[in-house]
């Protein structure tokens, strides 16, 4: 067992323990008691916190760890081998960082896939690994920029096969292209890919298997065949009218904004065809992701966690940075921000019965951090310097 000593905690992060102070008792890789003076017992470990700020691990819903955050033309010169190397690094330092549980939104040739596995086995250090192999999107210009990360398919029929595929090698989900993308030259992010009876047979394939779909969206209508096949996150959502918010009120789907991603390409001095043409891109469409996002909010939608790293100039490791992005461009308040990286991420992939909150009987996946982040949200921008997995202490 491992009592953390004299911690301090949030509501309603933590439930039902209603006080703001109180030990937390670890047996395995459960959370046993929360309360004042727990007796652990003879055996126990016992980690003075000093009344440091105990949160649930942090989700990510958007990252893509086989990328490195370079060049994509570039990187398609790397050895499988190496990539795979590497990516094993960006796990474990996403996961030093306080991010315990990710979903991985699209790899070469099922790297994800393999690295979930040997995270889960033991072999290299990481977080709860949650992947989708191939992403799924029909013939269309850009899908040549990452070539072996597609599954191309086209019509009702091979759109099904190719869902069926994704299933059948281990992904815990389909990820299908649902317009163009900011990252591939030529593409057009606003313009829809899939068209709706594609989009439901994804769903009728993941529904059989009790999985979700989700939806490369930046433009309303490729959102809006995702939002009536009921598909369960639209990942970037950067194009909402007013019926996408009125579908998205009925709490079916929900959206991840990726805020850190289109930021790093807005930001970066990188020069060169692809870069400049995702830059281009990002600023065309920033101002729009940024209003829509910010309705989304004020009606009160509940909005997943996902920084997209991986992509052009976006580093693995950096995910907090979403935290700074969402609170300085959108206003959004410090307890919704927590809220979203744990326990609304946590509904949103239906993990809430064991994960998203400081609660007897539920995973313990735990950081700490030194300050209140409600009256310091950027303790917050920094890796954790406490770090809980599955009941093991990571990093102290």
């Amino acid at each position: 067992m491992i009592l953390l000593k004299d911690c301090r905690l949030l509501q309603p992060l933590t439930e039902p323990w209603a006080g703001e102070e109180a030990d937390i008792l670890i047996e395995a890789d459960r959370i046993k008691a929360v309360d004042k003076q727990v007796n652990p017992g003879r055996d126990a470990t016992i980690v003075p916190m000093e009344g440091r700020y105990v949160l649930p691990g942090l989700f990510d819903l958007h990252t893509h760890l086989d990328n490195a955050g370079i060049d994509y033309h570039e990187e398609n010169q790397f050895s499988e081998a190496y990539r795979a190397l590497k990516s094993a690094c960006f796990a474990r330092r996403t996961q030093e960082a306080g991010f315990t549980t990710v979903r991985d939104c699209g790899a070469r040739n099922h790297a994800d896939i393999a690295l979930r596995e040997a995270i889960n086995e033991g072999y290299v250090p990481g977080p709860r690994l949650l992947v989708c192999g191939r992403v799924l999107t029909p013939t269309a210009r850009g899908n040549e920029e990452i070539p072996d990360q597609y599954r191309v398919a086209d019509g009702v029929d091979e759109v099904r096969k190719a869902a069926r595929e994704q299933l059948a090698a281990g992904a815990d989900f389909i990820k299908y292209m649902g317009t163009g993308a900011i990252g591939h030259v030529g593409s057009l992010p606003g313009a829809p890919t899939f068209n709706f009876d594609e989009v439901r047979v994804m769903v009728e394939e993941a529904d059989k298997l009790g999985r979700q779909v989700a939806a490369h969206a930046h433009g309303t209508i490729g959102i809006k065949h995702a939002l009536k096949a009921r598909v369960r996150t639209i990942e970037h959502s950067s194009i909402l009218d007013d019926e996408c918010l009125e579908l998205l009120k009925e709490g079916r789907s929900f959206i991840v904004p990726t805020l850190s991603a289109a930021k790093a390409l807005f930001d970066t001095d990188a020069q060169g065809r692809a870069a400049l043409s995702m830059k281009a891109k990002s600023q065309e469409i920033i101002e729009t992701l940024l209003h829509s996002i910010s309705r989304a909010y004020q009606a009160g939608l509940k909005i997943g966690f996902g920084a997209d790293l991986g992509t052009s100039c976006n580093h693995h490791g950096l995910n907090y940075n979403e935290f700074r992005w969402r609170h300085d461009l959108l206003r959004m308040k410090p307890m919704d921000l927590l809220l979203q990286a744990t326990r609304h991420s946590a509904e949103i992939l239906c993990l809430d019965d064991r994960l998203g909150s400081v609660t007897p009987g539920k995973i313990a996946d735990l950081i700490a951090v030194g300050r209140d982040p409600l009256a310091d949200l950027s303790v917050m921008y920094a890796p954790a310097p406490f770090v809980m997995h599955d009941g093991r202490i990571i990093k102290n």
